[in-house]
């Protein structure tokens, strides 16, 4: 009311005098704000155009509602390509002296294992209460291997009661290796009969064949298995269910089965 006085209004202005304040009201506009100023502006407009939107003078927000009126997680901008080709090349290089580092070191520990070899079946024989020769695939057992026919294999059984000739076979044998029971077998086998002897044997002597765990021999294969550091614990039964399989397919060991599918006979899937 001071400020109105001091304009030049009176305090007590009744109606239809208004027409006499408004070169006093113009007067007193710098007494009022800027932004106050703007907003009368606006307001003296919305008498003009009652249909303008109010809002218009509010700052616009950036919404990310989608026209389901459902709200989206705002999307960052697409990234443009890059090359990375020196990256690649990098990685190769690195994986390729991994690779040679690593090849480096299981040729190393293939060394290794092949000396400890070496060490496990001297230390075998000596249980065996052998000597260790310098090699000994030098040994002479003065006898034939692999044993040709029925009768000499009736000789060599002769022999193996002797535990002298034992001990030296087991030597010799010991140098064969196998990295199973399985490989270790058809080794020690292949070395000791002849396919045209095996192949009139089988395990229990069914089906008119002859009967190999009866024999001295079949004693000695399980002692040269376990002389083997990689199968030093393997079982009786293991043993024996090689020796089965290898004598069941000994007629193929000299391309029996490509004879028999020759002559258009059938070969059993088991005997693969």
């Amino acid at each position: 009311m001071d400020k109105l006085k001091a304009c030049g209004l009176p305090g007590n202005m009744r109606r239809g005098e208004g027409s006499r304040c408004i070169p006093a009201l113009s007067a007193c506009m710098h007494l009022v704000p800027p932004q106050y100023q703007q907003s009368s502006a606006h307001d003296d407009g919305q008498d003009e155009n009652p249909h303008s939107n109010s809002l218009e003078t509010v700052p616009a927000f950036h919404s990310n509602a989608t026209s389901s009126g459902t709200s989206s997680i705002p999307r960052s901008p697409p990234l443009a390509p890059t090359s990375n080709t020196g990256s690649n090349t990098g990685f190769q290089v690195t994986v390729i002296k991994l690779l040679t580092e690593m090849a480096l070191e299981v040729k190393e520990v293939k060394s290794r294992v092949d000396h400890n070899t070496a060490l496990l079946n001297d230390l075998n024989l000596q249980k065996e209460g052998m000597s260790v020769p310098e090699d000994p695939m030098d040994i002479d057992l003065d006898f034939q291997l692999p044993v040709q026919t029925v009768e000499t294999l009736e000789e060599f059984e002769e022999r193996l009661t002797s535990a002298e000739f034992v001990k030296k076979l087991l030597l010799k044998l010991s140098v064969l290796g196998g990295k199973d029971v399985q490989s270790t077998v058809k080794n020690l086998m292949s070395n000791l009969l002849a396919p045209s002897v095996a192949q009139q044997y089988n395990f229990t002597g069914a089906k008119g064949k002859k009967e190999f765990r009866q024999l001295e021999l079949a004693g000695v294969i399980l002692r040269a298995v376990r002389m083997n550091p990689r199968t030093q614990n393997a079982q009786k039964d293991d043993v024996k269910q090689a020796l089965v399989s290898y004598l069941f397919n000994a007629r193929d060991l000299m391309g029996g089965r490509r004879k028999r599918r020759a002559n258009g006979q059938v070969v059993p899937a088991t005997e693969e």
